[in-house]
């Protein structure tokens, strides 16, 4: 699994005011590399807010190799928050 930010207790706070890319696996023979990617992971009571962009990436261009797995911009648990606040 990749994973990019994580957030985690009451009280923390992570805002994003740049680029955020994620990539998302692809198909691969090598053991343990199929699995998912997540760009922000936000856990308890923690807050996530998101000011700029987010790239959410599902195409590997010409390369013809599938998806594998899933791909989250942010994964947030139930006590938690994020707020996305970019326009377009």
């Amino acid at each position: 699994m990749a994973m990019g930010v994580y957030v985690s207790g009451t009280g923390s706070l992570f805002t994003n005011n740049g680029l955020l890319n994620v990539s998302p696996p692809f198909w691969s023979s090598v053991i343990g590399s199929n699995s998912s990617a997540q760009g922000m992971t936000i856990l308890g009571g923690a807050k996530a807010i998101n000011n700029h962009i987010m790239n959410i990436g599902t195409s590997e261009g010409n390369k013809g190799r599938a998806v594998l797995g899933f791909v989250y911009g942010a994964l947030v648990s139930t006590n938690a928050s994020f707020i996305n606040k970019a326009s377009g």
